[in-house]
């Protein structure tokens, strides 16, 4: 998730940040500095313009937290039973706002579940979904879990150039997982198949 904001950041304002933006930033504070820095400007003005990014978010409509949920999909039911309309996500792709409700997360993962079912997946099984932050990530995410697969979230190739070498060197997490479908982007598809010979689990590659 780090690496990902930092090569955000770095695109949305044309910079390039120092490694120690990688390793030592704790807040979103501590990235301004090192944009500020990056863009000639002093580190310290971050201190006094910005305001405190802590937020206290009342409950809405009397709604308590899910406390008797045992897991992340009887959480997600709770709010979809009591506030489907709520959001629950703001998404940005491509410099769009995507918001996503409670339902439209439950729905999203819905159509998701019963994909990886049909490709074979069996409860208890892995699902390794090499997925970039997107909605269709989330739905995956739910979807597998909904089909009672454990999901496994290998981080995706930063650039398409690199993707033969990024599944190369995650060639040991699959097969630590047991990794028994693999959900990627289409441009991986052809190299993912590629895998089943060193990952013996692989069963199924969807996109």
């Amino acid at each position: 998730a780090r690496v990902e904001l930092v090569l955000r950041l770095e695109r949305e304002f044309g910079v390039s940040l120092p490694e120690q933006a990688l390793a030592s930033s704790e807040t979103p504070r501590d990235l301004l500095r090192f944009l500020l820095a990056a863009q000639g400007q002093a580190p310290h003005v971050a201190d006094r313009t910005v305001a405190s990014l802590a937020q206290i978010a009342p409950m809405r409509g009397g709604i308590r937290p899910p406390h008797q949920a045992q897991t992340l999909i009887e959480a997600l039911e709770y709010h979809v039973e009591r506030q489907p309309d709520r959001l629950t996500v703001f998404l940005y792709e491509d410099k769009n706002e995507v918001e996503i409700t409670y339902r439209m997360l439950w729905d999203g993962a819905l159509a998701f579940g019963p994909r990886l079912a049909a490709a074979g997946l069996t409860p208890g099984q892995t699902v390794a979904i090499m997925l970039p932050t997107s909605k269709e990530y989330l739905y995956c995410f739910y979807g597998t879990l909904i089909a009672g697969g454990i999901p496994v979230p290998p981080y995706p190739p930063a650039r398409l150039s690199t993707i033969e070498d990024h599944l190369t060197r995650h060639v040991g997490i699959l097969k630590s997982c047991g990794a028994a479908i693999m959900v990627t982007i289409p441009e991986a598809k052809a190299l993912a198949w590629l895998l089943r010979a060193q990952v013996e689990s692989l069963k199924a590659v969807l996109v």
